[in-house]
């Protein structure tokens, strides 16, 4: 694409010239005119600006919608999934720690406080599975079935889970497993348990945004028969009334007083993982900015050097009675149809490559379905300021063209 970018830079120039010309003529006069017919005076130095314009508009416009669409989706995704009121977790360690535990026993106690209607109780263990990593884990299906919710690519609704998965060799895969194993509903994975290899029936796939390595799901029962260990990494609680929230958070921390704990609430835990997300993409925004600056910079370069090349031209204008605010007008409106065929091809190229960001680069990379969202309003800012910033650009070669002396320039012709 980006070949193909520049390659057609010349072709694209020259068919500008022919649509527009008529255009500037009426819309800007002689000035116009002029500056739309430069655009093939010299097709290379004006084809490489406008490429370099072009791949740089084409990377923050791909960039843009790849994140903008993988932030929507994880947005539709926790609104969908994260369904419990409070989120536990022993304090310490990171946010994923599997390290970490709380001894199931302590959990039950928390079952006959008052409020609370239901503790769902995760355990989970970073495994190998055909040499890769991936994380083993556990709920309690019963609870999720009747409070919870997952979003499920492949089999029965989340709300059917608990007859096809409490007591039974089955397990469910998130879709960057499947994708990684080529695993489908219905087939069978062979599991390495202290109590030897289990066979364990695919019965669903999920989707899931919070690990690329994937994730094994096991009720909590199949796992306590293989593995024996009821110690618990985290647990989710769903509240009867959803004012006595507070109360509840309290309760809660004073039965667990002898561990320390991190209880975030549905919003709070929502808020953070959109934080979190912004943040490991904030770098972007600064790449971004340096492609605008370098591919600013390459016409800046461009329009200075044809300039310098056509004091003579430019001199001739003068003699002929061109005033130095017409010669200004005409380099600035000559910028503005480079900026603007930049973010023209950037444009249409940006969408492409978004594209394949999207449902080739990242499926191969992390296994995830990404929903598709385009940010209208900032892809119509971002094309208004690059095309700004690329007028602008003109200001000093502009300037440059108006302080040029005629009999100087003229001199040798």
């Amino acid at each position: 694409i980006i070949l193909g970018l520049s390659l057609l830079s010349p072709a694209v120039l020259l068919w500008t010239r022919n649509r527009l010309h008529n255009f500037c003529k009426n819309r800007f006069g002689g000035e116009g005119l002029l500056a739309c017919m430069n655009l093939s005076q010299n097709v290379g130095r004006n084809a490489l600006a406008v490429s370099s314009l072009a791949i740089a508009f084409m990377m923050v416009i791909s960039m843009s919608i790849m994140v903008h669409s993988f932030r929507q989706t994880v947005i539709v995704w926790i609104d969908q999934t994260l369904r419990a009121d409070l989120f536990v977790r022993v304090a310490g360690g990171r946010d994923i720690d599997y390290q970490q535990t709380l001894p199931a026993e302590s959990i039950e106690k928390l079952k006959s406080l008052k409020g609370i209607a239901a503790v769902d109780q995760f355990r989970a263990l970073d495994i190998t599975y055909n040499h890769l990593p991936v994380v083993l884990a556990s709920g309690d299906f019963s609870v999720l079935s009747q409070y919870g919710n997952l979003v499920i690519k492949s089999g029965p609704s989340a709300q059917e889970l608990d007859r096809l998965m409490v007591r039974q060799n089955r397990a469910m895969v998130s879709e960057a497993f499947s994708i990684k194993h080529k695993v489908n509903t219905g087939d069978t994975i062979t599991l390495q348990t202290p109590k030897g290899p289990a066979q364990m029936e695919v019965a669903a796939i999920y989707f899931d945004y919070s690990r690329d390595r994937g994730y094994i799901i096991l009720d909590r029962t199949t796992f306590l028969s293989y593995y024996q260990d009821s110690a618990i990494n985290s647990f989710v609680i769903y509240i009867k009334d959803k004012t006595e929230l507070d109360s509840v958070r309290k309760d809660v921390l004073k039965t667990l007083n002898d561990y320390r704990l991190i209880i975030r609430s549905n919003s709070e835990l929502k808020t953070q993982v959109l934080e979190v997300f912004d943040k490991t993409f904030a770098i972007t925004y600064s790449l971004e900015i340096i492609a605008i600056l370098v591919a600013v910079l390459g016409l800046f370069n461009t329009l200075v050097s044809l300039i310098l090349e056509r004091k003579r031209e430019i001199g001739i204008l003068r003699f002929l009675g061109a005033f130095t605010g017409q010669v200004k007008r005409m380099i600035l409106i000559e910028t503005g149809i480079l900026g603007l065929i930049g973010s023209g091809m950037g444009f249409l190229a940006g969408v492409i490559v978004s594209y394949i960001l999207i449902f080739v680069i990242n499926k191969q990379s992390f296994g995830w379905t990404i929903q598709v969202h385009f940010p209208y309003l900032s892809i119509l800012m971002m094309i208004s300021l690059f095309w700004g910033i690329s007028l602008l650009s003109g200001l000093y070669p502009a300037k440059l063209a108006e302080k040029i002396n005629p009999k100087e320039a003229v001199r040798v012709e």
